[in-house]
């Protein structure tokens, strides 16, 4: 998919110097001595309208512009480089970008471009997704262009939204649970404001775009309390993945495309339970 260099100006930010720095060995527990994984992965996780947990359907394929080439380069490599560690298959090198990220000075103006290119899948019955998407004060925004997949029947639906905007449970299946239906992510386009980065590194952009961009977490949600990099943004300001993203990116790898919504997401705290406990080789 050819990609336009919408996105021209250089972020400011400063690149770090060597390999990322390694993981802090942290207690994933609330301040009150609760399990946060449940609901973590509860508040994080956007489901498809028919209650699935959306994965993707081909290898992750990441394409970062707008910001120095030493900038694109970094983010580039650490958004693989974690995806990679979590068991996200990767694609090889010349293939089809799925995954794109564009630092911009006017990211309304950017998306406006792309969906006039066709970029982004817009449901005629719901515009006003898309003018979220668009006009959203956020620093970071996410686009997901996905699909129902029923196994047995082939695609039953496409669609587009803001990740602000996936639903938790809304359903189409009616009464019937639809285990043969897979959500599938086709593509995500992620916009920076790099007006609103406001000096934070580019290890803690890269991370925060591996959970709101590969792992399609939902960065509209409040995280109080949570230790996760989807804090970026707020007060708590944390500065880069923590265990629990990192647990929540692997246990994402882990679910049963064919099982209903509700497990899916009990498979994904499994794992990471699994993993905190040391009872996995992973």
């Amino acid at each position: 998919m050819p990609v336009s260099m919408l996105a021209a100006a250089m972020l400011a930010l400063s690149v770090p110097q060597g390999p990322p720095p390694p993981a802090v060995d942290e207690v994933e527990v609330s301040p009150r001595g609760v399990d946060p994984y449940p609901a973590f992965v509860r508040r994080a996780t956007p489901l498809t309208p028919a209650g699935k947990v959306m994965m993707w359907s081909a290898a992750l394929c990441p394409y970062v512009a707008g910001g120095r080439t030493e900038e694109n380069r970094y983010l580039h490599d650490r958004i693989s480089q974690t995806a990679r560690a979590a068991g996200v298959r990767m694609a090889a090198k010349g293939c089809r970008p799925n995954l794109t990220v564009v630092l911009a000075d006017e990211p309304e103006a950017l998306v406006r471009k792309a969906r006039a290119a066709g970029k982004f899948w817009v449901d005629r019955e719901r515009p006003v997704s898309f003018e979220r998407y668009a006009t959203t004060d956020r620093p970071v925004r996410v686009w997901t262009n996905f699909a129902e997949v029923d196994v047995m029947r082939g695609a039953v639906s496409a669609d587009g939204l803001g990740n602000d905007l996936l639903m938790y449970t809304t359903s189409s299946a009616g009464s019937r649970v639809r285990t043969s239906v897979v959500g599938v992510i086709q593509d995500q386009f992620v916009v920076v404001d790099r007006r609103r980065m406001g000096g934070r590194r580019l290890a803690g952009l890269a991370d925060y775009v591996a959970l709101a961009g590969v792992a399609s977490a939902r960065a509209d949600q409040d995280y109080a309390g949570f230790n996760t990099v989807l804090n970026l943004f707020t007060e708590e300001g944390r500065a880069d993945a923590s265990p629990m993203d990192r647990a929540y990116l692997r246990g994402l790898q882990t679910v049963k495309p064919d099982s209903p919504g509700g497990s899916q997401l009990g498979q994904v705290v499994t794992a990471m339970r699994a993993e905190r406990d040391g009872k996995t080789g992973r």
